[in-house]
């Protein structure tokens, strides 16, 4: 099995992560506890056959994810054991420093945070000696704290350096000045960014001002709370890693989602969006027309990440995955026609993938976007100007 081992890092990472497994598990049909649930779906056996990319099945037959959770400071990892998926983790791979770095990233990275980037090191080597195949890590944090960007850099760096994995992909969280009253956020994404250029095969991108935007005009909420803007990045997140956990028509993995979207190594921050948006936990799951995924492909204001490419730059190449019951050849013919109607927005050698994968989202067709512009620079500059 091609297993993937996940690594929490800081408040906004471990949220976010344990949002995702929470996800993941409703789509596996497992319970809290990681006990398998009896189900009537009809395409249960596909929900089960690659389980085990994500989770370690114990002797007592509970499915146990492949994760280790780190904070310096110990009331994120407190609060997840106090939840509702306190019992899914390993207890001893939940760990924390009984600190804070203060939204310092130099504490986390040359100081306070080097003890326990230790721990975790070590914590993936046995995780990955469990392993069949490992195929990838996955780093889940945000480079505005202190925690994720200087224990997230020193992580990184010491994966690269041990070549655990042969992909390593994050789920970066960036910080944007209109919705953040921290003044050194900036400082601590620019302090980060050089791991993740050097040391990052695949980095998907969010902020919390296009999720905001999101929510006030497709979810019309004005004051969205974290736990809303985090269901939004775990979708997406289902998403890319859903070519890994179920069969599916052209279904890609990492190696082979970095193949389709990276002409060049250093090319390696994608913008991500959703063809669609619903509140979480709604009565109401409308399903997606082609004509809504057409106009959700290269509309910016569908990116999770605050940036219009389509100002000063082209498309260099787009996956576009979808989930439910369609044909792939349907699919195809979408996209090729976005792409002629649109055929100004791309590069001439650009190059657009598209992956069907069967199992539903909760019963609706979502499309998925990754994309690859040479304006992906944009949501970086915002902290090279605010410093």
């Amino acid at each position: 099995m091609r297993e993937i081992i996940c690594i929490q890092i800081g408040q906004c990472g471990n949220q976010i992560g344990t949002k995702f497994w929470e996800e993941i598990g409703d789509e596996h049909i497992i319970d809290v506890k990681g006990n398998p649930v009896a189900s009537k779906v009809e395409d249960i056996w596909q929900r089960k056959e690659r389980i085990n990319v994500y989770y370690d099945e114990s002797k007592s037959h509970k499915f146990v994810p492949r994760s280790i959770l780190a904070d310096l400071d110990p009331v994120s990892i407190d609060s997840i054991k106090a939840g509702k998926l306190g019992k899914l983790f390993k207890a001893e791979n939940m760990l924390n420093a009984g600190g804070s770095t203060g939204n310092n990233c130099a504490k986390g990275l040359y100081t306070d945070g080097v003890e326990l980037s230790n721990q975790v090191l070590e914590l993936t080597r046995k995780e990955a000696e469990i392993c069949d195949s490992l195929q990838g890590i996955q780093v889940i944090h945000s480079i505005g704290g202190g925690t994720g960007s200087g224990m997230g850099a020193l992580v990184i760096s010491k994966l690269m350096e041990e070549r655990i994995a042969r992909v390593t992909t994050s789920f970066t969280h960036t910080p944007h000045p209109k919705v953040s009253d921290i003044v050194v956020e900036p400082y601590n994404a620019i302090l980060s960014l050089h791991s993740l250029i050097e040391n990052i095969d695949h980095t998907y991108l969010f902020d919390n001002n296009a999720l905001n935007n999101i929510c006030d005009q497709f979810l019309k909420l004005e004051n969205p709370t974290y736990e809303l803007t985090n269901n939004i990045i775990t979708r997406v997140m289902t998403g890319v890693t859903a070519g890994l956990r179920f069969h599916g028509q052209n279904n890609q993995d990492f190696i082979k989602l970095g193949t389709s979207l990276k002409p060049y190594p250093h090319l390696s921050f994608f913008l991500t969006g959703l063809s669609s948006f619903t509140i979480p936990n709604s009565m109401v799951n409308p399903i997606v027309s082609m004509s809504e995924l057409a106009n959700g492909m290269l509309n910016p204001q569908h990116y999770l990440a605050t940036c219009n490419p389509m100002v000063k730059s082209k498309n260099i190449s787009l996956v576009n995955i979808v989930r439910g019951r369609i044909a792939v050849q349907e699919m195809e013919e979408l996209v090729a026609t976005v792409k002629s109607d649109n055929r100004k927005q791309f590069i001439k050698s650009s190059s657009i993938h598209s992956v069907v994968c069967g199992v539903t989202a909760k019963n609706r067709i979502i499309c998925y976007l990754y994309y690859q512009y040479n304006s992906n620079k944009k949501p970086f500059e915002r902290d090279f100007i605010s410093v």
